[in-house]
Order: C-alpha cells, then structure tokens, then sequence
C-alpha cells in the first residue's frame, strides 16, 4: 500500500514536471522574426571569422547537444524581422556555462562586427553575464536580417540552448527558467539533511551513505541546473571541479548499497563487483580534480555503463535469492536508471535536447528517492524484527542457562545431606540386620540428624524455587540479603573447597528491581570465582564482596584470588560462546548472559578487571 503511495506521489510529481515543461517552453516571436540556427564544426580550431563566413553550415535546431568530437563548434543564427516591424530583441544563450568559452561576433554591417568573449573559466565572467545566461541585445529595423556567429569552445558536450524573446518575454524567461530546477534541488537537498538527522539518531551507515549520495547529486545538477552560477555565483575552474560530483554520486550509491544489504556477508562475488565500480569513480574523480576535468567528463558515460551492468547484475542475484528489500530497489534503479539514462542520450545527441529530458535525471533522483526512503523504513522494520529474534533467543538461552546452572547448584547442595541421610539409614538397617540392640538415645540422635537435612533439603529447594523464578515487575530489594541468599546456596561448595568469604556490605541499601535476575547474576558470579579458585588452586583461597552506592547507581565488586584472567582474554569474556573453560563443561553462555540482562532488564553496566592477585567485577545498577 505505502510502495503504491510512494509511486502515486512519483507519478503526480512526474506528470507536473511535464505540465511545467509546457508552461515555461521558450515561446520563440514566431509573428515578428524568422530564426534559423546552422552549425560548423571547426576540428583543429583554425578559422577566422571571416573564413568561417564561406563555409558550408548545417541547419539545426536552436537546442541540441551531441559529444564533443573537435575543439570548436561555429554556430551562425540568422535572424530577419517583418517589412513593418521594428523593436527591441534579445538572444539567451542559456546554459553557457556548459562551455569553456563563448564568442559572438554580431553582424552590424558589412564592414562592421560587434565582438563578445566569454571566459567561463574566468571567476570575473560574472559581471558579463545575466544570472548563468549570456544574453545579446537586439535592436532590429524593419525589414532587417540580422546574422551572429557563436564560436563555442565545448567543456564536455556540445551544449546549445538558444531562445528569441522580446523585452517582455525576456524577463520572464529569466525569473521562471530556473524555477524547475530549483524546486527538483530543494527537494533533494531536504531529503538529503533528513537522512542525515535520521543517521544522528539511529547510528545506522545506510542513512549517512544515503546523505553524501543525495548531497553529490544536489552539486551535480546544481552545476548542470546553473543554480552554482546563478544564486551562489561560484565562477571560473571551481565551478567546472564542481562536476565532478558526478563521479562520487556511484561512490556513495554503493557504498548505501553495500550496507543496506550487507554484501560482505550476504555474497562476497557481488561485493567485489561493487568494490570494483567504487575504485574506478575514485579514479575518474581523482583524475579529474589532478589533471584533466574535460577528459572525465567526455569519458563519464563509460564510468555510469560499468556501475549500471554491476547494479544490474547485483538486482539479478538479490532477486533470485528472494530478499525481503529487493523488489522495492528494483524499481528505485529503474527510476534512477531511466532518469539519468535520459540525460546521458539526450547531451550525446541520441534523442532530442528539452527541459522534460534536461531534468529527467532530477525526475528520477525523486522517485528514487521516495522508494529508498520506504526502502529504509522496511529495513529499519526487518532490524527491529531480527532484534526482537535475538532477543527471544537470548530469552530462551537465558533460561536454559538458569536451568543449567540450577541443576548443577541443586546436584552440589543436596548431595552432602543425601549422604548423610544415607549414612544413617544404612548404620540402622545393618545394627538391625545384626540383631545389634540400638538405645532410644542413639535412635533418636540419627533420626534427629536426618530430620535437620531433610529440612535443610526443604530449605534449599524453597530457595531455588524462590530465586528462579522469573520477576514480573520489580521489587523493592535489599542488596545485603540477597548477596547473603546467593551465598547460602553456594555454603556446602564453598565449605568443602576451604575458600574464605569476606563481606562489605551495607545493610540497608535497597533499590527497586528486578530481583531474581540480579540474584542470577550474583550467582553466576560467584559460580564462577568458586570454579576458578578449584580449578587454580590458589594458596590463599578468598572472595570478597563488597556494596556501596556512587550517586543513583548501586555498586557490588566481587573479587577473588584465583589468579586473574589473561589479558587478552578480557575483553571478550562477555562475548557470546566464549568462555575461559573447559569446551567439554561449559556453553559460554555465562557472562555473556549476565551482560545481557544486566543492561537490557536493569537498564545497568558491568566492569571486569585484574587485581594483584585476582580478578574483580565491579557492577553497576
């Protein structure tokens, strides 16, 4: 529904291009003058105008374009007004500024010639020119014919756009020819700093690649558009560097490309390719901007036919293997395709020269846009469902984890009174066995003794089911008690391994949260300095805990004298799957979910470091 809106709005957007196009077309004073438009083409730049007069010149249309093939284009515009007309004229040449340099030789008489130069190249040209246009007065006699000569020396293409006005139709040409234009920018440009807003608040490389691909594109056409010239009066070489973004436009095209779909990881061949259109635009701007801009510029094409077949293949391959994102890119290319392959035919003469095909490449940046831009929004959506998969798998690996660590705690504090419990049991049946007389003292005593462990037994799974039981909602918890409830599970391992236990806590801190899952944590804490003293064997067997509070946030060290951890071990012991143990008795799932649910459930941080003798975890919450 929304990709429907997205080309509903396109379209619209499209057919008022094409309305506008009708409405601001040149409207040539077809009443009062007669204009006829011929070419020359001067290959080694070697004639005057006085030899150019004899030449033979080719009609064409007053807007064309074609590839620069020779170093000079004469262009000769004849102009020849009514027996009873007389008034005051002008010619635009618009978007001189796609030329190096312009002459005009205007044909006063026989024997008199009004000549103008024009340096684009010059950063004074400015004073010369009527915003980015060069414009020749005309003041015709009637009856008069009236012959100019243009002599263009091309930057890239050859670029023609000439346009008869009278004094009215003159200024209005002038305050509504760059209205298009301007608007295509300002639309480019406005999705340009939202992506980069979007990039500020979520972090994501996509909508930064995104911005510099659309800020390339607002250069380049400001450039082909003249609104550089016209509204930033940028002149001379810089103004012609400027172009050049062209080049780049791929660059950053690729490089959303690459981070959008994930291309390293997804297929490594496609992300080669890719790399490979990205070092040839760095080397077409790179010599552009050190040596020859003109040479970039008539070999661009080259440039945009290699990008086009890699994308084209990329689409191939991403759509064969059904990613969710692809159908919405497809018709993105195709609308940046269509656009820019319209402008590129159009200035190499292939198919006609108008304002529709002059902004086709604006039209598609446009509606390239707005499908990249609900492109976005599905990824945006398809991370946050990914996330909310991990999430539950670490939900799920959370309890599994739990469920581990109970069994292995629950095996460890029951089998020391199950084994006394069996011992008496087993004295009384072989006194019984014996016919050995047992007195109600002795009797009494044992079943006293196995009464305190089933007891204790009790106790102990209370506890657990207590503790292992996951919070619906938080609770208001006193950190002391609950470190002293995390040690009475672990008493009988602790007992039997001889490890000395010294406290710093503070009896009345008490915070509200979720209370079994920082038991979790302590838990897996202490699990964990217990292991690595059994497994080191220290001489001096301690862990120490320690509370206190640092502003809001509530502090519990733990440290140990097992020894400490490798260094470059330490900052990976809460990644997922690693683990500093045996492979065969551990899933590494430990601090790694310890991490988890201390950050995501109490919204707190967890510190690992080595001390002289240990290893201390400082948590905050």
């Amino acid at each position: 529904m929304k990709t429907t809106i997205y080309i509903g709005i396109s379209l619209i957007l499209l057919f008022s291009i094409w309305v506008s196009d009708i409405l601001l077309e040149r409207k040539e004073v077809s009443t009062h003058l007669s204009l006829q438009v011929s070419t020359y083409a001067d290959e080694l730049d070697e004639l005057t105008i006085d030899e150019v007069k004899n030449k033979l010149f080719q009609p064409s249309l007053p807007q064309f374009s074609f590839p620069k093939a020779h170093k000079a284009l004469w262009i000769r515009i004849i102009l020849k007004n009514l027996p009873t007309d007389k008034g005051n004229y002008s010619i635009h040449l618009n978007r001189a500024y796609l030329s190096r340099r312009i002459q005009v030789f205007d044909l006063l008489s026989e024997i008199d010639t009004k000549t103008s130069d024009y340096n684009f190249l010059d950063p004074d040209i400015e004073s010369s020119l009527t915003g980015s246009s060069i414009v020749i007065p005309l003041n015709l006699r009637p009856g008069e014919t009236r012959t100019l000569y243009l002599k263009r020396y091309p930057l890239t293409v050859n670029f023609v756009d000439i346009s008869l006005h009278d004094e009215y139709s003159s200024i209005q040409h002038l305050i509504n020819k760059s209205l298009l234009s301007n608007s295509l920018i300002s639309f480019i440009l406005a999705l340009a700093i939202y992506n980069l807003i979007l990039f500020s608040y979520l972090k994501r490389n996509e909508f930064l690649y995104y911005f510099f691909y659309l800020l390339n594109i607002v250069i380049g056409l400001s450039f082909l558009y003249g609104s550089l010239l016209h509204h930033a009066i940028i002149f001379g070489e810089f103004n012609s560097l400027l172009s050049l973004s062209s080049t780049l436009v791929n660059v950053f095209l690729i490089l959303f490309i690459k981070s959008l779909f994930d291309t390293k990881k997804e297929n490594l061949l496609i992300n080669k390719w890719l790399n490979s259109a990205i070092v040839l635009s760095l080397l077409f701007f790179t010599t552009g901007l050190f040596i020859s801009v003109e040479f970039i510029m008539n070999s661009i094409q080259y440039l945009y036919g290699y990008t086009y077949l890699i994308l084209i293949y990329f689409s191939i391959t991403f759509y064969r293997k059904e990613h969710p994102l692809i159908n919405i890119f497809i018709l993105a290319l195709t609308a940046y395709l269509i656009g820019t392959g319209i402008l590129l035919l159009s200035l190499i003469g292939i198919i006609p020269l108008s304002t529709l095909t002059l902004h086709s490449s604006g039209i598609g940046f446009i509606i390239e846009a707005y499908l990249f831009s609900y492109l976005l929004s599905n990824r945006i959506t398809l991370l946050e469902k990914i996330i909310s998969q991990q999430k539950n798998k670490l939900s799920l690996m959370n309890k599994k984890s739990k469920i581990g660590d109970m069994i292995a705690t629950i095996t460890h504090q029951l089998k020391q009174p199950l084994n006394v419990i069996s011992s008496s049991v087993s004295i009384l049946q072989h006194k019984l066995a014996i016919q050995q007389p047992i007195s109600n003292q002795y009797l009494s005593k044992e079943l006293h003794q196995v009464e305190d462990k089933i007891q204790y037994i009790s106790e102990t799974i209370n506890d657990f089911t207590t503790f292992y039981k996951p919070d619906s909602a938080p609770v208001i918890c006193n950190i002391s008690q609950l470190i002293n409830n995390c040690l009475k599970i672990l008493h009988e391992e602790i007992l039997s391994q001889n490890i000395i236990i010294t406290l710093d806590l503070e009896p009345d801190l008490v915070k509200s949260l979720y209370r079994n899952d920082l038991f979790h944590i302590c838990l897996n804490i202490l699990q964990n300095s217990k292991d690595a003293i059994e497994s080191n064997a220290p001489e001096h067997k301690e862990i120490m805990i320690k509370t206190g509070q640092h502003k809001d946030k509530i502090i519990i060290e733990f440290e140990d004298t097992a020894g400490g951890i490798k260094e470059d071990s330490l900052t990976s012991i809460f990644d997922e799957f690693y683990s500093t143990k045996n492979e065969n008795t551990t899933t590494g799932l430990g601090l790694y979910i310890v991490k988890y649910i201390l950050e995501d459930r109490l919204k707190g941080s967890i510190e690992v470091k080595n001390t002289t003798n240990g290893v201390l975890f400082r948590l905050a919450i």
